[in-house]
């Protein structure tokens, strides 16, 4: 029993749980949008991306590269704002800051683009006699990188309203 309350301890405190499930959500769709797309090629066309094998390429390489680099430099940022915060007030906002559902969420959110976007990029077939274009599933790449830009607007504010010393003052009482 101690196990598991262990076990479930570290999932609703730690860092990792919510970054995780928003990878897995993120593999699903892009799975389930892939063989969405496999299924009804054709009938999509309108409502989804309209470039060719090479454009697609082009489009999820470039979310996938930004992405990534995105969040490292963000997260990179954050925890040296957070380590100058943390040793002029106290220790205790790192702590804070780990266990934030939003700053995981923005993680999150952040690696699932990345994730998303990896994965429908392997299926993107240019080959003459097997040409597959994952139209809609590129047009969703997009849009998770659009989600991406407006969660790490509120990451921003979030994060600059929680360094300020009332709201770690706050913090450390509760």
């Amino acid at each position: 029993m101690t196990g598991l309350r262990s076990v479930t301890e570290s999932v609703r405190t730690g860092f990792w749980a919510v970054p995780a499930l928003c990878v897995l959500v993120a593999a699903a769709l892009a799975f389930g949008l892939v063989a969405l797309d496999r299924e009804f090629d054709d009938a999509l066309g309108g409502l989804s991306f309209g470039a060719g094998p090479d454009g697609a390429r082009e489009v999820l390489s470039a979310i996938i590269t930004s992405m990534i680099t995105f969040t490292g430099l963000v997260f990179s940022i954050t925890i040296v704002v957070l380590q100058l915060t943390s040793s002029q007030f106290s220790p205790r906002v790192l702590r804070t800051f780990l266990r934030d559902r939003q700053t995981q969420l923005s993680l999150g959110v952040f690696i699932a683009t990345f994730v998303y976007a990896v994965l429908v990029l392997r299926t993107v077939n240019g080959l003459d006699e097997d040409t597959f274009v994952p139209a809609l599933a590129t047009s969703v790449g997009l849009l998770l990188l659009i989600v991406s830009v407006g969660v790490f607007v509120g990451y921003i504010h979030h994060i600059a309203t929680s360094i300020q010393v009332s709201s770690i003052l706050q913090s450390i009482a509760g």
